[in-house]
């Protein structure tokens, strides 16, 4: 299959060149799989598109300027899979604009767009409290390591002759710190004559001019990386050449434009000079830097493999709109390496995006070694506890069978009490007497008909066996083909191999609007279209039917302790996460009426550690759990409205 990338780069004044660059050098290492959009239209004024483009060119970046076209006209024949973007900060109405084109990655991204990103990559330290789903300054374009770690020596001593000293303040410096870090190392007395060179950027003012006597050279728009390595000491911003430098084993220096990239610096653990408003201890920080060399080798990155590498391996085949009712536009709650979940428009329900061919099958092993994995027997050695449970889930199945039936009764004798006494009394008779015919032919109808049951995602049938034995005609669907053949063969029930989203369900078991119970037992999690699903489900339900099914909780103990860590910790193929507060409103919404809960999966262990190692101090975790309804999984039976 082929890809096609969008490279969308930070053009804008003030934030330097490093986004368009890298954006460039990813753009030209992707081939013709990918386009560098230049003429992105952002909230500030840009640099000019001449200069851009001879960046751009730089790294022979397929270069396009159509960005009107591309995201108001939609008149791109291209099918975008990712579209990339690097910039110090978007908005969320720009972000939506470039989401509707594909999945986004946001490479040191900030601003809003960085909530509502579909995956993140942090290639730097940043000060923003949402984590990206990699962090790894290895992944920058980094020169190998030419330099091992600086010897110490007692007490400060005077530079070396030889000791070189790089300045390079960005592509743009637009704060003008180039001058006022060369007057502060010209007035220092430990930096011998012409030991100093300067970088100029691309997008900077030449204002180095002759008057340093440190200077040696000026140099403007070298490759970087290519010559850090030279130099003992590298004075710069924080940012890609910080950690080039670093790569190449130099001793880095920053100076910062704006107190935020003062803060990225001690964040980072980089050594500060100051700035922008005053450069301050060169004079010190040179005597002492091969002891803050030493220091920095704990902050080093490493290559561990590349930008665009990283990118490649993204699949965004598992990522598109909430499951249920659609919509993209929501921010993410927590990211994995692999995953991003996000709380969809309906609180408390949570769904996954997948970045990584999923690796679960359901087949023999799914329900054998893994599931003897996690509960120390295989599903069939656990047959007979798991239809226990459905011994009782049937209990409150019946339960509100039968409230409904109650309260139907209540509502016929409250209308007929409704009606005048004038009319009761001319009509007692004859109104008697049809009764009478109405409720021998429902006792009648009662006595006759078999309640149906189907069981979604069946497995190897013990609700269809538990159903079976209160006097239910079952029918399971299973996706698994071994599972369907020992049910219909060893089970002596009817099951079919399907796919539970399948719309025609209903038709090809004949059993459109006739079902009395439909059922789904730690299977709704797994399903990505929960609109087909549900839509199945209410096809087959005659009005007044049950839906029940069973889910993890996302308002459990373990949730309420740490949602981000409780949904990164759930398997990689729940597709949606319920918490037991939005069941009732959602399911309402959706059509279903009298919906009841009943909390499972109380384990005191888990949020009362000490507590539960005694026996009477489980027993009362246990109760406190109960009562806060604080298991980790959770029953939901609803009936569907009469319309």
């Amino acid at each position: 299959m082929s890809h096609r990338y969008l490279l969308v780069p930070d053009t804008r004044r003030g934030h330097g060149t490093g986004h368009i660059a890298r954006s460039a050098r990813l753009a030209a290492s992707l081939g013709d799989e990918a386009d560098l959009l230049i003429d992105f239209p952002w909230d500030a004024k840009c640099h000019e598109t001449r200069t851009i483009v001879e960046l751009a060119e730089r790294y022979n970046a397929r270069i396009r300027g159509d960005a009107h076209e591309l995201l108001h006209e939609h008149r791109s024949p291209e099918k975008w899979s990712l579209v990339i973007i690097d910039a110090q900060d978007m908005t969320r109405t720009d972000h939506a604009t470039l989401r509707a084109l594909a999945p986004t990655v946001g490479v040191d991204l900030g601003g809003e767009a960085r909530l509502y990103a579909s995956y993140l990559v942090d290639t730097l330290p940043n000060l923003f409290s949402h984590a990206p789903n990699v962090f790894d300054p290895g992944l920058n374009e980094l020169p190998p390591r030419v330099r091992g770690p600086q010897i110490l020596t007692a007490g400060n001593e005077p530079m070396h002759a030889d000791v070189r000293i790089l300045v390079s303040i960005g592509g743009e410096d637009p704060a003008s710190l180039t001058p006022r870090v060369l007057d502060s190392l010209d007035r220092a007395q430990s930096v011998p004559d012409e030991s100093v060179d300067v970088v100029l950027g691309p997008m900077s003012a030449d204002t180095v001019g002759g008057r340093n006597r440190t200077v040696s050279s000026v140099l403007r728009c070298p490759r970087l990386k290519d010559i850090v390595g030279d130099y003992e000491i590298v004075i710069t911003t924080f940012g890609l050449t910080a950690y080039e430098a670093l790569a190449a084993g130099s001793t880095v220096f920053t100076v910062a434009p704006t107190p935020y990239h003062r803060s990225l610096a001690e964040r980072a653990g980089l050594f500060s000079l100051g700035g922008p408003k005053r450069i301050r201890g060169i004079e010190r920080a040179i005597r002492r830097w091969k002891d803050i060399s030493r220091a920095q080798e704990r902050v080093r990155p490493r290559r561990t493999r590349s930008l665009v590498e990283l990118v490649r391996s993204i699949d965004a085949s598992g990522v598109g709109p909430c499951p249920l009712g659609g919509g993209s536009d929501f921010p993410a709650l927590a990211r994995t390496a692999e995953r991003t979940y996000r709380e969809s428009t309906d609180p408390g329900l949570y769904y996954l995006e997948r970045f990584a061919p999923m690796d679960i099958s359901y087949t023999e092993r799914y329900f054998f070694e893994e599931y003897r994995n996690q509960y120390g027997r295989s599903y069939l050695e656990d047959f007979a506890h798991i239809q226990s449970m459905c011994e009782r889930r049937l209990d409150e199945i019946e339960r509100l069978r039968s409230t409904a039936s109650d309260a139907a009764c209540t509502a016929r004798r409250s209308d007929q009490g409704r009606r005048s006494d004038a009319a009761r009394r001319s009509h007692a008779a004859r109104r008697s007497h049809d009764a009478r015919r109405s409720d021998d032919a429902r006792r009648s109808d009662g006595a006759g008909a078999t309640p149906i049951l189907v069981d979604l995602g069946c497995a190897y049938g013990p609700m269809l066996a538990a159903a079976s034995m209160r006097g239910y005609a079952v029918h399971g669907v299973e996706w698994f083909a071994g599972a369907v053949a020992y049910c219909n063969d060893s089970l002596g029930l009817p099951a079919i191999q399907g796919d539970v989203c399948d719309r025609t369900l209903p038709d090809r078991l004949n059993l459109r609007g006739c079902v009395d119970v439909v059922t789904m037992w730690y299977v709704i999690e797994h399903v990505r279209d929960l609109d087909a699903l549900l839509e199945t489900v209410r096809t087959f339900l005659k009005p007044g039917g049950v839906f029940a099914f069973s889910t993890p909780n996302a308002s459990g103990a373990s949730a309420r302790k740490d949602l981000a860590g409780f949904l990164k910790a759930g398997p990689g193929d729940h597709w949606s996460i319920w918490s037991e507060r939005c069941v009732h409103t959602l399911l309402r919404r959706l059509g279903f009426t009298s919906t009841t809960t009943v909390v499972t999966g109380h384990h005191p262990e888990r949020f009362a550690p000490r507590l539960a190692r005694t026996g009477i101090g489980n027993r009362i975790a246990r109760r406190w759990s109960i009562l806060r309804r604080l298991g980790d999984t959770f029953e939901a039976y609803a009936r569907r409205g009469e319309s």
